[in-house]
Protein backbone atom coordinates (compact mmCIF):
# COMPACT_ATOMS: atom_id res chain seq x y z
CA UNK A 1 0.00 0.00 0.00
CA UNK A 2 0.64 4.11 -0.86
CA UNK A 3 1.01 6.19 1.89
CA UNK A 4 -0.75 9.62 1.08
CA UNK A 5 -0.30 12.65 3.40
CA UNK A 6 0.06 11.76 6.54
CA UNK A 7 4.00 10.06 5.77
CA UNK A 8 5.39 11.40 9.01
CA UNK A 9 3.22 9.53 11.48
CA UNK A 10 5.36 6.71 13.21
CA UNK A 11 2.87 6.47 16.01
CA UNK A 12 5.10 8.00 18.92
CA UNK A 13 2.40 9.03 20.96
CA UNK A 14 0.49 5.56 20.68
CA UNK A 15 3.33 3.86 22.01
CA UNK A 16 3.91 6.28 24.69
CA UNK A 17 0.30 5.58 26.03
CA UNK A 18 0.91 1.82 25.97
CA UNK A 19 4.14 2.13 27.86
CA UNK A 20 2.45 3.84 30.90
CA UNK A 21 -0.70 1.12 30.51
CA UNK A 22 -3.25 1.88 28.11
CA UNK A 23 -5.14 -0.77 26.41
CA UNK A 24 -5.35 -0.66 22.95
CA UNK A 25 -8.46 -0.11 20.21
CA UNK A 26 -8.77 0.15 16.93
CA UNK A 27 -5.52 -2.07 15.97
CA UNK A 28 -5.58 -3.01 12.11
CA UNK A 29 -7.83 -0.04 10.82
CA UNK A 30 -6.86 2.23 8.42
CA UNK A 31 -8.24 4.92 6.34
CA UNK A 32 -7.70 3.54 2.75
CA UNK A 33 -9.25 3.75 -0.53
CA UNK A 34 -8.07 2.92 -4.33
CA UNK A 35 -6.87 4.85 -7.38
CA UNK A 36 -4.51 5.09 -10.22
CA UNK A 37 -2.66 6.16 -11.84
CA UNK A 38 -0.80 7.07 -8.99
CA UNK A 39 3.37 6.96 -10.30
CA UNK A 40 5.43 9.95 -9.69
CA UNK A 41 5.19 11.05 -13.35
CA UNK A 42 1.20 11.66 -12.91
CA UNK A 43 0.18 14.60 -10.98
CA UNK A 44 -2.69 14.06 -8.62
CA UNK A 45 -6.40 14.23 -10.03
CA UNK A 46 -5.18 14.31 -13.33
CA UNK A 47 -7.66 13.15 -16.31
CA UNK A 48 -6.72 9.84 -16.76
CA UNK A 49 -7.44 9.28 -12.47
CA UNK A 50 -11.13 10.71 -13.14
CA UNK A 51 -11.19 8.67 -15.96
CA UNK A 52 -10.12 5.19 -14.04
CA UNK A 53 -12.77 6.39 -11.59
CA UNK A 54 -15.68 5.72 -13.21
CA UNK A 55 -17.33 2.62 -13.00
CA UNK A 56 -17.25 0.57 -15.76
CA UNK A 57 -15.09 -2.53 -16.00
CA UNK A 58 -12.14 -3.43 -13.61
CA UNK A 59 -10.62 -6.75 -13.15
CA UNK A 60 -7.39 -8.60 -11.83
CA UNK A 61 -4.13 -8.93 -12.75
CA UNK A 62 -5.43 -12.72 -14.27
CA UNK A 63 -7.85 -10.84 -15.99
CA UNK A 64 -11.29 -11.35 -13.97
CA UNK A 65 -13.76 -9.12 -12.74
CA UNK A 66 -13.49 -8.70 -8.89
CA UNK A 67 -16.28 -6.25 -7.41
CA UNK A 68 -19.60 -4.50 -8.33
CA UNK A 69 -17.21 -1.12 -9.63
CA UNK A 70 -19.84 1.16 -8.39
CA UNK A 71 -17.89 1.11 -5.19
CA UNK A 72 -15.45 3.73 -7.08
CA UNK A 73 -13.51 6.26 -4.88
CA UNK A 74 -15.71 7.01 -2.26
CA UNK A 75 -16.43 3.59 -0.81
CA UNK A 76 -14.31 1.74 2.19
CA UNK A 77 -15.09 -1.54 0.27
CA UNK A 78 -12.95 -0.36 -2.65
CA UNK A 79 -9.61 0.01 -0.32
CA UNK A 80 -10.56 -3.27 1.51
CA UNK A 81 -11.10 -5.53 -1.46
CA UNK A 82 -7.90 -3.99 -3.21
CA UNK A 83 -5.55 -4.70 -0.84
CA UNK A 84 -6.93 -8.39 -0.78
CA UNK A 85 -5.68 -9.25 -4.34
CA UNK A 86 -2.29 -10.72 -4.02
CA UNK A 87 0.20 -8.79 -6.65
CA UNK A 88 -1.52 -5.41 -4.65
CA UNK A 89 -3.38 -3.71 -7.90
CA UNK A 90 -6.03 -4.21 -10.43
CA UNK A 91 -6.66 -2.89 -13.62
CA UNK A 92 -9.73 -0.69 -15.28
CA UNK A 93 -10.74 -0.83 -18.65
CA UNK A 94 -12.41 1.25 -20.53
CA UNK A 95 -12.83 1.54 -24.92
CA UNK A 96 -13.44 4.80 -27.50
CA UNK A 97 -17.47 4.10 -26.68
CA UNK A 98 -17.56 4.98 -23.10
CA UNK A 99 -14.42 7.46 -23.68
CA UNK A 100 -17.10 9.35 -26.12
CA UNK A 101 -20.24 8.84 -23.87
CA UNK A 102 -18.05 11.00 -20.51
CA UNK A 103 -16.56 13.52 -22.98
CA UNK A 104 -20.24 14.48 -23.84
CA UNK A 105 -21.80 14.26 -20.88
CA UNK A 106 -18.72 14.04 -18.09
CA UNK A 107 -18.13 11.86 -15.44
CA UNK A 108 -20.24 10.04 -13.45
CA UNK A 109 -18.43 9.86 -10.08
CA UNK A 110 -16.25 12.65 -9.32
CA UNK A 111 -12.83 13.40 -7.19
CA UNK A 112 -13.42 15.73 -4.65
CA UNK A 113 -14.59 19.29 -5.27
CA UNK A 114 -12.48 19.82 -8.15
CA UNK A 115 -13.79 17.75 -10.32
CA UNK A 116 -17.54 16.79 -9.24
CA UNK A 117 -20.24 14.48 -11.60
CA UNK A 118 -20.41 16.57 -14.70
CA UNK A 119 -16.92 17.42 -15.26
CA UNK A 120 -15.55 16.70 -18.77
CA UNK A 121 -11.90 15.23 -18.51
CA UNK A 122 -10.88 17.06 -21.73
CA UNK A 123 -7.23 16.34 -21.72
CA UNK A 124 -7.65 12.23 -21.49
CA UNK A 125 -6.70 11.74 -24.84
CA UNK A 126 -3.54 13.95 -24.55
CA UNK A 127 -2.43 12.79 -21.17
CA UNK A 128 -2.53 8.96 -22.55
CA UNK A 129 -0.63 9.77 -25.64
CA UNK A 130 2.13 11.19 -23.87
CA UNK A 131 2.01 8.44 -20.77
CA UNK A 132 2.25 6.16 -23.46
CA UNK A 133 5.29 7.79 -25.59
CA UNK A 134 7.11 7.64 -22.48
CA UNK A 135 6.74 4.12 -21.80
CA UNK A 136 4.68 3.71 -18.69
CA UNK A 137 3.49 0.73 -17.07
CA UNK A 138 0.27 2.29 -15.81
CA UNK A 139 -1.81 3.22 -19.07
CA UNK A 140 -2.03 0.81 -21.83
CA UNK A 141 -4.00 1.32 -24.94
CA UNK A 142 -4.80 -1.82 -27.81
CA UNK A 143 -6.87 -2.33 -30.33
CA UNK A 144 -8.83 -5.51 -29.48
CA UNK A 145 -9.14 -7.39 -26.37
CA UNK A 146 -6.48 -10.18 -26.98
CA UNK A 147 -3.95 -7.32 -27.76
CA UNK A 148 -4.56 -5.63 -24.30
CA UNK A 149 -4.32 -8.91 -22.29
CA UNK A 150 -0.94 -9.65 -23.96
CA UNK A 151 0.18 -6.27 -23.18
CA UNK A 152 -0.97 -6.65 -19.24
CA UNK A 153 0.67 -10.37 -19.59
CA UNK A 154 -2.87 -11.87 -19.27
CA UNK A 155 -4.25 -15.01 -20.98
CA UNK A 156 -6.55 -13.40 -23.97
CA UNK A 157 -9.08 -15.73 -23.70
CA UNK A 158 -10.00 -15.12 -19.78
CA UNK A 159 -9.58 -11.19 -20.61
CA UNK A 160 -12.13 -12.10 -23.45
CA UNK A 161 -14.51 -14.28 -21.91
CA UNK A 162 -14.71 -11.11 -18.84
CA UNK A 163 -15.78 -8.45 -21.31
CA UNK A 164 -17.98 -10.61 -23.01
CA UNK A 165 -19.75 -11.41 -20.10
CA UNK A 166 -19.77 -7.83 -18.62
CA UNK A 167 -21.26 -7.21 -22.33
CA UNK A 168 -24.11 -9.14 -22.00
CA UNK A 169 -24.94 -7.68 -18.30
CA UNK A 170 -24.88 -4.56 -19.81
CA UNK A 171 -27.31 -5.50 -22.77
CA UNK A 172 -29.69 -7.63 -20.45
CA UNK A 173 -29.26 -4.51 -17.80
CA UNK A 174 -28.39 -6.93 -15.31
CA UNK A 175 -25.69 -7.87 -13.17
CA UNK A 176 -25.58 -11.54 -12.85
CA UNK A 177 -22.25 -11.36 -11.01
CA UNK A 178 -22.50 -8.17 -8.23
CA UNK A 179 -25.73 -6.78 -9.28
CA UNK A 180 -24.31 -3.41 -10.24
CA UNK A 181 -27.02 -0.66 -10.45
CA UNK A 182 -27.62 -1.13 -13.99
CA UNK A 183 -27.06 2.75 -14.16
CA UNK A 184 -23.39 1.89 -14.73
CA UNK A 185 -23.40 -0.39 -17.19
CA UNK A 186 -21.78 0.05 -20.13
CA UNK A 187 -20.66 -2.23 -22.84
CA UNK A 188 -17.09 -2.20 -24.07
CA UNK A 189 -17.40 -2.28 -28.31
CA UNK A 190 -14.06 -0.71 -28.87
CA UNK A 191 -12.66 -0.50 -30.99
CA UNK A 192 -9.82 1.10 -29.29
CA UNK A 193 -9.35 -0.48 -25.31
CA UNK A 194 -7.87 1.73 -22.67
CA UNK A 195 -6.88 0.13 -19.17
CA UNK A 196 -5.53 1.81 -15.92
CA UNK A 197 -3.60 0.22 -13.55
CA UNK A 198 -4.68 2.00 -9.82
CA UNK A 199 -3.28 0.78 -6.52
CA UNK A 200 -4.49 1.53 -2.89
CA UNK A 201 -3.96 3.88 -0.84
CA UNK A 202 -4.34 4.68 2.41
CA UNK A 203 -3.89 8.16 4.34
CA UNK A 204 -3.08 6.88 8.06
CA UNK A 205 -4.03 4.37 11.05
CA UNK A 206 -7.31 5.06 12.83
CA UNK A 207 -6.77 4.17 16.35
CA UNK A 208 -4.47 2.46 18.72
CA UNK A 209 -5.42 4.04 22.52
CA UNK A 210 -8.64 3.10 24.39
CA UNK A 211 -10.60 6.45 26.09
CA UNK A 212 -13.64 7.25 27.54
CA UNK A 213 -16.10 9.20 26.97
CA UNK A 214 -14.03 12.57 28.46
CA UNK A 215 -11.02 11.27 26.32
CA UNK A 216 -9.48 9.76 28.69
CA UNK A 217 -6.53 6.98 28.52
CA UNK A 218 -7.97 3.80 30.08
CA UNK A 219 -6.24 0.86 30.97
CA UNK A 220 -7.36 -3.01 29.81
CA UNK A 221 -9.26 -3.27 32.98
CA UNK A 222 -11.73 0.19 31.79
CA UNK A 223 -9.28 2.04 35.01
CA UNK A 224 -8.89 5.38 34.00
CA UNK A 225 -5.08 6.76 33.56
CA UNK A 226 -5.02 9.57 35.62
CA UNK A 227 -3.45 12.98 33.53
CA UNK A 228 -3.72 11.23 30.00
CA UNK A 229 -6.07 11.80 27.36
CA UNK A 230 -5.90 11.09 24.06
CA UNK A 231 -7.61 12.61 20.40
CA UNK A 232 -7.68 12.21 16.91
CA UNK A 233 -6.34 9.50 15.03
CA UNK A 234 -4.58 8.12 17.91
CA UNK A 235 -7.69 7.32 19.64
CA UNK A 236 -9.75 4.01 18.90
CA UNK A 237 -13.25 3.25 18.81
CA UNK A 238 -14.80 5.85 16.71
CA UNK A 239 -14.68 3.87 13.76
CA UNK A 240 -16.05 0.02 12.67
CA UNK A 241 -13.66 -2.01 11.01
CA UNK A 242 -14.13 0.34 7.99
CA UNK A 243 -13.92 4.14 7.42
CA UNK A 244 -15.92 6.08 5.19
CA UNK A 245 -13.55 7.77 2.34
CA UNK A 246 -15.76 11.07 1.18
CA UNK A 247 -13.83 13.84 0.59
CA UNK A 248 -16.89 15.84 1.83
CA UNK A 249 -17.97 14.14 5.05
CA UNK A 250 -15.50 15.73 7.66
CA UNK A 251 -15.65 13.02 9.51
CA UNK A 252 -11.75 12.43 11.04
CA UNK A 253 -11.64 16.11 11.19
CA UNK A 254 -14.65 16.65 12.73
CA UNK A 255 -13.73 13.82 15.59
CA UNK A 256 -10.16 16.02 15.70
CA UNK A 257 -11.19 18.89 16.55
CA UNK A 258 -13.81 17.99 18.98
CA UNK A 259 -12.04 15.21 20.79
CA UNK A 260 -8.91 17.78 21.00
CA UNK A 261 -11.67 20.40 22.30
CA UNK A 262 -12.80 17.87 24.96
CA UNK A 263 -9.44 16.06 25.60
CA UNK A 264 -8.08 19.66 26.47
CA UNK A 265 -11.20 20.72 28.39
CA UNK A 266 -10.49 17.67 30.42
CA UNK A 267 -6.97 17.60 31.07
CA UNK A 268 -7.58 21.35 32.29
CA UNK A 269 -10.02 20.62 35.00
CA UNK A 270 -7.48 17.78 36.15
CA UNK A 271 -4.58 20.01 36.22
CA UNK A 272 -6.73 22.33 38.78
CA UNK A 273 -8.01 19.14 40.60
Amino acid sequence: MIPVGNVDKMGDGIRMAWEVGAAEEGMGLLELFSAGPISAEFAMRNHIELMAAQPDLWVTPSGERFCDESIAFYDTSLGNVSVRTKEGFHYRLLDDSIKQTILERGVQKGLGSETPPGTRPVDFDAEVDAAVKRGTTDVFVADSAEELATKLGMDPSVLKATIDEYNESCEKGHDGLFAKDRTYLRPLKGPRFYTIKARPFFLGSLGGIRINDRMGVVDKKGKLIPGLYAGGFDAGGMYGDGYCINAASGLSSAFAINSGRIAGRNASQHVKG
